[in-house]
């Protein structure tokens, strides 16, 4: 007996718009991040102790999102989950408001 998989147009599209469209939400990550910066959701410091969690939770979700078996599109999706997340987080710390540092500042 003798197997082979037969490749369609329609398995290739469906593969690389599902692919596309996991990077795509995958690279919102950052802007998302900011946007619970800036309205005092999240803190730097917050997002530095969920790392970990954010690690296994970005695993999981390179599972889910990627289509099929193969490992190698759930190591890439999760990877760039885990690169953006901490690349986030110095961009976190520009961010923070500084209204009590303004407010114990001596106005002169």
């Amino acid at each position: 007996v003798e197997l082979t998989q037969i490749v369609t147009l329609e398995f290739f599209l469906d593969f690389t718009t599902r692919f596309v469209l996991a990077f795509g939400a995958v690279f919102e990550l950052p802007l998302f991040i900011a946007f619970l910066v800036l309205a005092n959701i999240v803190t730097p410091k917050q997002l530095l102790k969920f790392g970990r969690w954010a690690t296994i939770l970005s695993f999981i979700l390179g599972a889910v999102v990627t289509p099929g078996p193969e490992v190698t599109s759930q190591i890439a999706v999760s990877g760039a989950l885990i690169g953006l997340y901490f690349m986030s987080i110095p961009i976190a710390y520009l961010l923070k408001p500084r209204a009590k540092q303004e407010a114990e500042a001596p106005k002169t």
